[in-house]
């Protein structure tokens, strides 16, 4: 049994997420201020496994908030860290990893190749109104702590994203939301969209993300301003992922390849082939 977008979502997600980065410059993303991660998280190459109660309590001090910025503005200011869900797919008891080749919104990371799945968290992922309740999103996917919830694009218009994006309640660029509960919220919605957004089928059951730490690297225009949250999720059912368009080449590897070729400097015929982006490269040591 697979977890399989209806015919209506399938229809309706794919022009509402290209609406969505069309108008990239009304766009807001998620951020938390460098200042609010421990110093070492936010070293030149940080590569920290741990527990998620460890990630979230760094952000349940009362003073901690989190932050709506215009992406355009988020990308050039280094002061803030864009929050990125970050999930690797493996297969056959992780013997398989899934690997793609990049072509989404972010030009920068264009034809490179990626085995993490992920994107921006916007104010949709936290709006009541532009997320319910579905069937189609297994309660397991959540810690059980938060209720399970999806997009239902058949009641979201273009117009309605645009509208949300400008209210007062993401218009803050500082004190929206408080303490680590609500970041964990905010953080799974958005993960389970990015999920639905990439893949049009995926294993129900034992499709779900676990936590594995974080990464963050200072060396790339790109890195500079995004935080990458690693999630893995690992199935016996290769077969039943289903990607989508914006996952050029969807294939898969050898994880043992990844493990044994893998290169920072990539002067090795795997990475050469493959081109790997740089958080890809990093995020094998969590395996």
């Amino acid at each position: 049994m697979t977890h399989t977008l209806t015919q209506g979502v399938r229809k309706e997600l794919p022009h509402l997420m290209k609406y969505r980065r069309s108008v990239c410059h009304a766009e807001k993303v998620l951020c938390i201020s460098r200042t609010d991660f421990p110093v070492e998280w936010v070293g030149d190459k940080s590569i920290i496994r741990m527990d998620e109660d460890v990630f979230f309590a760094a952000f349940s001090k009362p003073d901690f908030c989190l932050h709506w910025l215009d992406r355009p503005s988020a990308e050039k200011d280094k002061n803030f860290k864009q929050i990125i869900p970050y999930i690797i797919i493996q297969a056959e008891s992780g013997n398989l990893t899934a690997i793609y080749r990049r072509k989404g919104s972010e030009s920068r990371l264009h034809d490179l190749w990626s085995i993490g799945i992920g994107g921006h968290i916007n104010p949709l992922d936290n709006s009541p109104s532009s997320i319910s309740p579905s069937s189609n999103s297994p309660s397991s996917i959540l810690p059980s702590s938060i209720s399970p919830s999806s997009i239902s694009p058949s009641s979201i218009s273009p117009s309605s994203i645009s509208e949300y994006n400008n209210s007062k309640a993401v218009n803050h660029s500082t004190d929206d939301f408080h303490y680590g509960t609500e970041f964990k919220q905010i953080l799974y919605s958005g993960m389970c969209r990015e999920l639905d957004e990439e893949l049009l089928s995926r294993p129900q059951k034992e499709s779900i993300p676990i936590f594995l730490g974080i990464i963050n690297e200072e060396h790339t225009d790109v890195g500079g301003v995004h935080f990458g949250v690693v999630f893995r999720i690992c199935s016996d059912s290769s077969e039943q992922f289903i990607p989508g368009s914006e996952l050029v080449d969807f294939q898969w590897v050898k994880t043992e390849d990844l493990l044994t070729n893998n290169s920072f400097t990539a002067t090795n015929s795997f990475s050469t082939t493959f081109n790997l982006e740089l958080w890809s490269q990093m995020v094998i040591a969590l395996f």
